[in-house]
């Protein structure tokens, strides 16, 4: 095992790497050190991953849901099963925004448009997050966490 120091790829903040002798046999110890990520950063992108996942998940459902329906579809059986997808997918997005503003460090609240974005047919799913994530970024006090220009509406 070697230690060798570097920076974290989405921070900058400095990490000291563990490079075992079999991952040095595969990769150059110049490409493991670019590919370096703090545990904060690196856990912060496995929980974004994975509630984007799940939010790409209930919007298909929701769309499968409303696509082609008519107004005598949309009665009771199939508006509970709606609003059971609706809100899991709001407490969802709520998470999403928490998991963002610890990251980012800042205090955005709910907003109910986003809601309307994610369930609009012609939206695209990843648009809106990637969307409010260049949002929250530009409101962090963390320069090196500040990138990209967020418009709303999405055009």
């Amino acid at each position: 095992m070697k230690k060798t120091k570097g920076r974290c790829k989405f921070c900058g903040t400095d990490v000291t790497l563990n490079l075992f002798d079999p991952g040095r046999q595969w990769f150059s110890e110049k490409w493991l050190v670019d590919m370096a990520a703090c545990n904060r950063c690196a856990d912060f992108m496995e929980k974004r991953r994975g509630i984007h996942e799940n939010v790409r998940r209930l919007v298909v459902q929701w769309s499968r849901h409303t696509s082609g329906a008519k107004p005598e579809d949309l009665r009771e059986p199939l508006q509970g099963h709606r609003k059971v997808l609706k809100d899991g997918l709001t407490a969802m997005m709520k998470d999403w925004l928490a998991t963002m503003n610890e990251y980012f460090k800042t205090n955005i609240a709910w907003d109910e448009s986003v809601m309307n974005l994610l369930l609009d047919k012609n939206t695209n799913v990843n648009t809106v997050l990637l969307q409010c994530e260049r949002m929250l970024r530009q409101e962090t006090p963390v320069a090196a966490l500040r990138v990209g220009r967020a418009v709303f509406p999405i055009q």
